[in-house]
């Protein structure tokens, strides 16, 4: 009878020992699961209420503090990194490990040639960008340059260009393509057409929607920000018409 006792006893030890390591295995994903849920709420709440504060730069910034512009609350940076058929600005290397290395998400952008085909344009820009899963997707900037400012291009030519580039950069990267300008050039080139690509629009005035009710996705709002985190002191900023988590998982 004793040793039955006995046995009855650690039965219940036993059986008390796994009850509280269950109940503490439930306590332990009770909070994770409100840290994880904490954050997601945190990042998805960082919309117009909370801007997501963005940059734009080339290698006429200079030197940059990129960990000086993440402590500003700059949480994202486009980053030029071809022009044309043959030119590759010298800082992008640089600036985009650094930038990613600071914490901020990052992206590299096209300035567009009229002067060269689009083929061996989005050769420069696939040869000098590594693909990437934390990359933001690639931009193209269309605006009107020197000679083109008074002499414009037809419609016809830009928008085959503009194409052929978007469909090989998407092609390589797997996302549609950012497509960077301002109102002017949006009217005379954009819209109506490709409403199935994100529009950067630079736009001082942060307009609701774009000439033709599309929404935009970022908006250079200013050329003449100023911080000591670059040796040029002037940084154009932009704004991401989301929220942070929703701009990290960007595709």
């Amino acid at each position: 009878m004793r040793d039955f006792l006995l046995d009855i006893q650690d039965a219940i030890r036993e059986r008390s020992t796994g009850n509280l390591v269950l109940i503490g295995a439930i306590i332990l994903a009770l909070i994770l699961v409100l840290i994880v849920g904490w954050q997601g709420f945190r990042y998805a709440t960082e919309s117009k209420m909370s801007p997501v504060k963005g940059v734009d730069v080339s290698s006429y910034q200079g030197e940059i503090d990129w960990r000086q512009l993440k402590r500003e609350g700059v949480r994202f940076a486009y980053i030029k990194a071809t022009e044309g058929t043959t030119h590759v600005d010298p800082e992008y290397s640089v600036y985009s490990k650094r930038a990613h290395r600071a914490g901020l998400v990052t992206g590299a952008y096209h300035f567009l040639s009229f002067d060269t085909g689009a083929d061996t344009q989005a050769e420069n820009f696939i040869d000098t960008v590594e693909k990437s899963r934390h990359m933001l997707p690639p931009a193209v900037d269309l605006e009107l340059y020197g000679e083109y400012e008074s002499a414009r291009p037809d419609k016809d030519t830009v928008q085959e260009l503009l194409d052929e580039v978007l469909f090989r950069l998407e092609d390589e990267y797997g996302t549609k393509p950012v497509i960077y300008t301002n109102p002017y050039v949006y009217d005379l080139y954009l819209s109506g057409d490709y409403e199935e690509y994100r529009i950067w629009i630079s736009d001082p005035d942060l307009p609701e929607t774009l000439s033709d009710g599309k929404l935009w996705t970022f908006c250079q709002y200013s050329f003449t920000g100023e911080t000591s985190a670059v040796e040029s002191h002037h940084i154009d900023l932009d704004r991401y018409d989301g929220s942070l988590w929703e701009l990290k998982h960007m595709k």
